[in-house]
């Protein structure tokens, strides 16, 4: 994990099967679906 950020690699491939990559993949997945949630139709509709 840290050799991928010294490297200044995406953890995706430096360490794809990371479980604290997994972790913060899935974080980012639920927050970006509550986003998505929040937003009127109509405004991600022209997105």
């Amino acid at each position: 994990m840290t050799q991928a950020c010294d490297q200044g690699l995406p953890l995706s491939e430096s360490a794809p099967k990371n479980p604290l990559r997994k972790e913060i993949a899935k974080l980012a997945k639920s927050i970006h679906d509550i986003n998505l949630g929040e937003v009127p139709q109509k405004a991600r509709a022209r997105a």
